[in-house]
This record gives C-alpha cells, sequence and structure tokens, in this order.
C-alpha cells in the first residue's frame, strides 16, 4: 500500500495520553520445549492468536524459538503465519544483498562506504511502498 505521511494538526500531548493506554509493545512470546518440539506447526497451530497478538500490540519478540535459528527455518514460520515474503522497498538501492534470494531474506547493511555510519531506531518503510509485515532475525549475537 502507498505509505502516508501527515503529521500536519497532530496533538502530540493527546497522542502520548492515547498511546499510554496501549498494551506494551513489544509482546514477549517465550519458547517451551514442547513449543520447539512443534516447528512450523507451532505458528500454523497459533496462527489466529499470533496475528491477533500482533495487531494489538504491534510487534512481537519471538524468543527462544529453535525453527527461526536458519534462513530456512525463518521462512518456515513466515509462511506458517501466512505472510508474504516481498523484496524490501529499498532493494535497488544496493545497500543490502540477500542472505537468501529465494526467501527474501537480506543481511544487515553491509555496505563497505556504510561500515562506520550508525543506523538508529527507522522506520521500514519508504515515500512510496511499504509491507504491511515484517520479520526481522538475527542469527548471531552482536
Amino acid at each position: 500500500p502507498l505509505t502516508k505521511w501527515d503529521s500536519e494538526g497532530i496533538d502530540v500531548v493527546q497522542a502520548q495520553k492515547e498511546a499510554a493506554k496501549m498494551p506494551h509493545c513489544p509482546l514477549e512470546m517465550r519458547a517451551t520445549d514442547k513449543d520447539n518440539a512443534m516447528g512450523a506447526e507451532y505458528f500454523r497451530k497459533n496462527k489466529d492468536k499470533i496475528r491477533k497478538e500482533l495487531l494489538k500490540h504491534g510487534a512481537i519478540w519471538f524468543r527462544g524459538f529453535d525453527l527461526m535459528k536458519s534462513v530456512k527455518g525463518h521462512r518456515e514460520m513466515y509462511e506458517a503465519l501466512e505472510l508474504e515474503p516481498c523484496l524490501d522497498p529499498l532493494h535497488s538501492s544496493g545497500l543490502r544483498k540477500f542472505a537468501s534470494e529465494r526467501d527474501a531474506l537480506y543481511e544487515e547493511v553491509n555496505k563497505p562506504s556504510l561500515r562506520g555510519h550508525y543506523i538508529g531506531l527507522h522506520c521500514e518503510s519508504t515515500t512510496k511502498r511499504t509491507a504491511a509485515y515484517a520479520a526481522f532475525v538475527c542469527f548471531q549475537k552482536a
């Protein structure tokens, strides 16, 4: 969908009051041994609940799920939730290369000229198009 940028007429104080009423974000979901034994089936079985919680909380932090420790497993989780992999809107910029093109999984921004550049908190969307959902994964500790 097209991204709409419009900050005109926003009452920041009122917006902060409304935001304070919202549920904690991100929701943290920790895997149990039983969850891990189910693999992708855990996500298929709990898809409706997970998607409902995602809409409620805005983000979910999945912790301790063995499935997502590989590119293949990350893709299986994504598909089990019936999400559609897509190209990065900035794909043609050359900032990132694929960790797995088939899985639409990109590596971190690793362009040599940007190695010393800090990329802080930012919105994963552009002025033209943005994905409805995104899943980020880290395969190694920082």
